[in-house]
């Protein structure tokens, strides 16, 4: 049986196929994108491989593990610089076309294609480029999210909460009756924390969308100190919110296994300042309370200023 094979197609289809793991690599290593130096590191890969297709015994074995690993390094080298992050670069190359490869055989199965035209090749091969895109920025946004959630302790008449929170820089309130910076908690969280009269009224606010300033409740928590601040976000010019004073909260930068939610005692809470793990601690922090659905199928039930890091 003969077997004919067709270098100049080969050589077209492992350089697109380098040629669009390469620019993925760069845009998920947030290094600039030279088309130039793309194209000469895919021209580099996928020209240096078909002497060794003609000699498939090359690629066997260690040898060819140091070769192919030898070529897709020279490849990213070339299209992305050889400096510091080298290895992480060339891993990262190596794993979207591992997710490639499987994307590509994926669909394949899917749509029961059993013979491939070089057109059927080109969709396919640019589909899966979008799904590992997709699926790497998932991925990607997932652990800078983890890495940015931290732990708070809140200590607010008598009652206790722990709590994760995500430190978002995009989040600017700041609270210009105390000159300081806002966090915001989910009225799930603020619940555990206040009264259940002071609870009422947040929900009051909540239907109305103003501070009833006739309710007895402001004048019953005069250190909780119910007030609005303004606030302008993307996709809604401005708006209000309403924020309050907690006494005590303290901030830590990764989250432990402590767990003090709910009635817990005093000491509990003295023993978390203490910990080498302590960030900050503020009294009187001024806390605006969101609605619940902002954190639904989240792990964590606030934002926290970056400054408060």
């Amino acid at each position: 049986m003969r077997i004919t094979v067709y270098l100049d197609l080969i050589f077209i289809i492992n350089f697109i196929a380098d040629f669009y793991v390469l620019i993925i690599t760069g845009w998920l290593a947030h290094e600039k994108i030279n088309i130039i130096r793309i194209g000469l590191g895919a021209l580099f890969g996928s020209a240096l491989l078909l002497p060794f297709l003609l000699y498939p015994k090359l690629l066997m074995g260690f040898s060819g593990v140091l070769i192919m690993t030898g070529i897709s390094m020279g490849a990213v080298a070339i299209s992305l610089g050889a400096n510091s992050g080298l290895i992480k670069k060339w891993f990262l190359s190596t794993t979207i076309m591992v997710l490639f490869g499987g994307t590509f055989q994926l669909l394949r199965s899917r749509f029961g294609v059993l013979h491939i035209t070089f057109y059927t090749w080109l969709i396919f091969i640019s589909i899966s480029g979008i799904i590992v895109i997709i699926i790497i920025s998932c991925l990607t946004r997932y652990r800078q999210e983890k890495e940015n959630i931290c732990r708070i302790y809140i200590h607010n008449q008598g009652r206790y909460l722990e709590e994760d929170v995500l430190i978002d820089t995009g989040n600017r309130l700041w609270d210009v009756r105390f000159n300081r910076p806002v966090m915001l908690l989910s009225e799930d969280a603020v619940r555990d924390i206040i009264s259940h009269k002071e609870y009422c009224l947040i929900k009051e606010y909540k239907t109305k969308g103003c501070i009833d300033y006739n309710n007895p409740i402001l004048l019953e928590s005069p250190k909780t100190c119910f007030h609005e601040i303004s606030f302008q976000s993307v996709g809604k010019v401005s708006g209000r919110l309403l924020c309050f004073l907690l006494e005590e909260v303290v901030v830590v930068k990764a989250t432990g296994d402590t767990a003090i939610k709910g009635e817990a005692n005093v000491i509990a809470f003295d023993s978390i300042q203490a910990g080498r793990d302590c960030s900050k601690r503020y009294e009187k922090q001024p806390c605006a309370v969101v609605d619940a659905g902002l954190f639904e199928g989240k792990s964590y039930k606030g934002l926290l200023f970056s400054d408060n890091i």
